[in-house]
């Protein structure tokens, strides 16, 4: 019955859970081992000299003034984090489609399509960037700002951009991944 249907689902994301989590360790134990993350910081920079943004940010390096010092280190500081980001979901993708298209399914969970995948992949890549990058500059520019005292400065900011996500995700943001009825 329902029950047993239950229970078997459960017992296969359970199993494939407990897969994925030693996977994802296994793959963030050697992206630490192997560089990937100091490597990612002077990707960054390159990727601003590139773009005409200057050099690499580096500490002690002497810039025309201090806030163009922190200005450059905010932008290569959101590079940092998209590469991070993008290239850290790539090892992780395989999961989310066996997830989806052999987990979900066997259950008949799943409603979604090859086409859709890619495209909600896409779309959440492109919102965590055009949310992302202005929260991260937001945060880092009341960090610098603010100095010893930015604790009450970041909470504020927190709560803010959590209320302001209260009202955007459900008129905004789920419309473009569901169809709401």
């Amino acid at each position: 019955g329902v029950f047993e249907k239950s229970q078997a689902y459960g017992k296969d994301k359970a199993k494939f859970a407990l897969f994925s989590g030693l996977y994802k360790q296994t793959v963030d134990s050697l992206l630490l081992q192997f560089g990937f993350y100091p490597w990612s910081w002077k990707a960054a920079g390159k990727l601003l000299g590139a773009l005409g943004y200057g050099t690499e940010y580096q500490v002690g390096r002497e810039l025309s003034s201090l806030t163009g010092q922190q200005s450059l280190q905010i932008l290569q500081s959101i590079a940092f984090v998209f590469i991070l980001y993008f290239l850290s979901t790539l090892p992780t993708l395989p999961l989310s489609a066996y997830s989806t298209f052999v987990v979900e399914e066997k259950h008949g969970f799943n409603k979604t399509t090859p086409q859709l995948f890619v495209s909600d992949l896409i779309k959440g890549w492109g919102l965590a960037f055009v949310l992302g990058a202005p929260f991260l500059a937001a945060f880092l520019s009341i960090f610098n700002w603010a100095g010893d005292r930015f604790v009450p400065w970041l909470m504020a900011f927190m709560i803010s951009f959590q209320l302001l996500m209260v009202v955007l995700y459900p008129t905004v943001i789920q419309p473009l991944f569901n169809k709401l009825s």
